[in-house]
Order: structure tokens, then C-alpha cells, then sequence
């Protein structure tokens, strides 16, 4: 049946995207968004086209395939945390990150929200900002470790460093217990920065 193909090509648009062949996965993605009968089923398409090109490391297209997404279903928190996070942190474009955050977190109040707003502000420069949200986002889900590592980088830019290095090495803790090597990366060079009291972003 119709619905059942529809099944198979999204079960491959996952295996194209997990193998690394991205291209295949986007062709099979726009054959489905060209056939969609419903606003939800083109909203949730384009938003795995984002995810996909966001995996494949094209920030610019991802960032167009979510704002497509929204089109179609503008309260979807998740989709608009996504934007905001590839404006501010692979585009360099906090400004423009800074509605679709606040957005984000107006929907829904969560460490992942709260994480993208506070690092957006770090960005901005904005650091009392920053460090009153990402501290929320830690309080929220003290085993997020991103958002520690992000907290840990607003009190380092702000010159905080004895506040940088604590929050930096509960972080570090959190990150020994998930398999994610680049926040351990991550928060291994923020120390070091700290260690050398360098303020640059």
C-alpha cells in the first residue's frame, strides 16, 4: 500500500543519514515532501531534512529546512531550539538566534531551551544574561552536560575564573558518564583556558 512505501522510505532516509549518505537521504525526503497529504506530515519531514543536513555539517541548509518546518507547525519547540542553536553557535549569527530562542523557551521551559537561550546570550556578549538562564538549564537537568560546559564558558568570557573552574569540573564529571568525547573535549579545553585566565570567546 501507498502508506506502507511511505513507511519503507523514511525507515531508509534513517539508514541513508546514519551511513553518512546524506544526499540519498535528502532525495528520498523530497520525494515524500512532494507527495505529503497533511501540513503535519510536511512539517515533520522538513524537519528531518534539517536534521540531516545538520548531521552532514550544512548549517545554512539545515537552519532553511527548519524555518520550512515552522511554516507548517510554528509551536514546535524543538524545531525552533534548532534554529536558534545553529544561528548562534556554527553561524555566528547570535542576533538572529536570539527570537527564535526566547521562542523556543516561551513554548516550552526546558534545560535544552534554557541551554540554547543562555549560550545565544553568550555569544551576544550578554554574560548576566547567560549565566541566569544556563544556570537554570543546569538546575532543570543537573545531568545535561552541555549546559555546564556552557555556563562554565560565560563565567570564563566574563573573567569569573574561580566560578568558570567549578562549574567546568561538575561538568567534566557529568560528561565521565556519557560516551559524548567531544563535550569532554570541549570542557578539557575550557579548563585549560581557564587554567591560562584567557578571556576570548
Amino acid at each position: 500500500s501507498a502508506s506502507t512505501e511511505r513507511a519503507n522510505k523514511r525507515l531508509l532516509v534513517r539508514l541513508h543519514a546514519r551511513d553518512g549518505d546524506s544526499a540519498r537521504a535528502i532525495e528520498l525526503l523530497d520525494q515524500l515532501l512532494v507527495s505529503a497529504s497533511t501540513d503535519v506530515e510536511r512539517a515533520t519531514l522538513l524537519h528531518e531534512k534539517g536534521d540531516v543536513l545538520d548531521g552532514a555539517g550544512d548549517a545554512a541548509g539545515a537552519v532553511a529546512a527548519y524555518e520550512g518546518s515552522l511554516n507548517y507547525d510554528s509551536k514546535n519547540w524543538a524545531t525552533l531550539n534548532n534554529i536558534a542553536f545553529l544561528l548562534s553557535d556554527k553561524l555566528n549569527n547570535h542576533d538572529g538566534a536570539l527570537q527564535y530562542a526566547q521562542r523556543a523557551v516561551a513554548i516550552a521551559d526546558n534545560s535544552f531551551t534554557l541551554d540554547t537561550l543562555g549560550w545565544t546570550y553568550v555569544g551576544l556578549g550578554r554574560f548576566d544574561l547567560a549565566i541566569a538562564e544556563l544556570s537554570r538549564a543546569v538546575r532543570v537537568n543537573p545531568d545535561y552536560g552541555w549546559a555546564y560546559f556552557h555556563l562554565g564558558e560565560a563565567y570564563r568570557r566574563s573573567g569569573s575564573f574561580s566560578q568558570a573552574s567549578d562549574v567546568l569540573r561538575t561538568g567534566l564529571d557529568v560528561a565521565q558518564t556519557s560516551d559524548d568525547v567531544d563535550l569532554k573535549a570541549a570542557i578539557a579545553k575550557s579548563v585549560e583556558r581557564v587554567q591560562s585566565r584567557d578571556r576570548t570567546p
